[in-house]
């Protein structure tokens, strides 16, 4: 019978050939040998899954995993789904990793018996990289950890974090027609329904988090949009509203949302105690207040929409 690998780690793949020579080289690169990798191509057109074939025939540590384009939490559970080993990272076909990457995690959730090991993320812009999130060297608690995602004090990414693949299998990535954002959820469903998880930081940045132009999250779309909505819906319902302020962080990014993808007729009805508490607040320096109050003012939305992409879209 095989030992299963201590790791497994998932990349979740569409369209995206141009970057996973740079992803996976960094993989085959680690300083640690023992884990494996699950690749699954979510109905690539652009060659992606021929290329990550032809790397399963190079590198025995690699499964290819192939279905039609259901979109990048069907991807993640079905990665989560085939997983061996006995904890389990995503790393996105965008990005890279450190060469101690898996080594310092695993030795991390070793040494501590952690259930979750979270390290910091490098940010690369086109111009310049910089550190975007970092952890102290400590124990962190769950409730807190999860009142800090609601709260948006930090970033629900599931690529810097290894987890327990019982644990992450046991919360699974639902509901599977979520575009984006899909990542927050699952933490924070994994955070509400383990209270006693023992997470620890690791005060070292070892994922590279690379920003295009093309990324899902920079692309004004109304799907994002709706998918933030869909978002705030699935917390709402075992999440209690009181003990995180109203979702007033999240619905501010809805109504932000709603007014850069033009959804005028949401945004007349959406939130308006949070609309009048932005208002209330009214900093200058909050474009979001500063759009709710000049529309709050009866300027046209189509000049308020002008103004903002002036001043504030590249």
């Amino acid at each position: 019978m095989l030992i299963p690998p201590s790791v497994t780690v998932i990349v979740a793949v569409y369209n995206k050939i141009q970057s996973l020579p740079k992803t996976f080289a960094s993989l085959w690169a680690q300083t640690f040998q023992d884990f494996e990798v699950i690749c699954v191509d979510d109905g690539s057109e652009d060659g992606s899954a021929q290329w990550c074939k032809q790397q399963e025939a190079l590198h025995p540590q690699l499964r290819l995993v192939r279905q039609p384009h259901k979109g990048v939490s069907a991807a993640r559970q079905a990665g989560l789904e085939a997983a061996k080993g006995h904890y389990v990272v995503h790393v996105d076909p965008d990005d890279w990793v450190d060469p101690s990457f898996l080594h310092r995690m695993l030795e991390k959730a070793q040494n501590e018996g952690a259930d979750m090991v979270m390290c910091g993320v490098w940010t690369e812009y086109p111009e310049c990289c910089t550190p975007t999130q970092t952890y102290e060297d400590r124990l962190y608690v769950a409730p807190d950890l999860l009142h800090a995602l609601v709260t948006q004090r930090t970033h629900g990414s599931v690529c810097n974090k290894l987890v327990r693949t019982a644990l992450a299998r046991q919360t699974g990535f639902h509901p599977q027609t979520l575009v984006c954002f899909e990542d927050a959820l699952f933490l924070m469903r994994l955070l509400h329904v383990v209270p006693t998880l023992k997470i620890c930081g690791l005060a070292a940045c070892l994922y590279h988090y690379v920003v295009r132009p093309s990324s899902l999250t920079n692309f004004i779309s109304p799907h994002i949009y709706q998918a933030k909505r869909q978002f705030l819906h699935e917390i709402e319902q075992f999440l209690p509203a009181e003990q995180y302020d109203g979702f007033y962080a999240i619905k501010r990014t809805v109504l932000y949302w709603a007014f850069v993808t033009k959804q005028k007729t949401d945004l007349q009805c959406l939130f308006p105690d949070v609309q009048r508490q932005v208002r209330k607040e009214g900093k200058w320096n909050d474009k979001l207040a500063v759009v709710l109050t000049l529309l709050h003012w009866g300027v046209p939305f189509a000049w308020v929409h002008g103004l903002y992409s002036l001043l504030y879209r590249k």
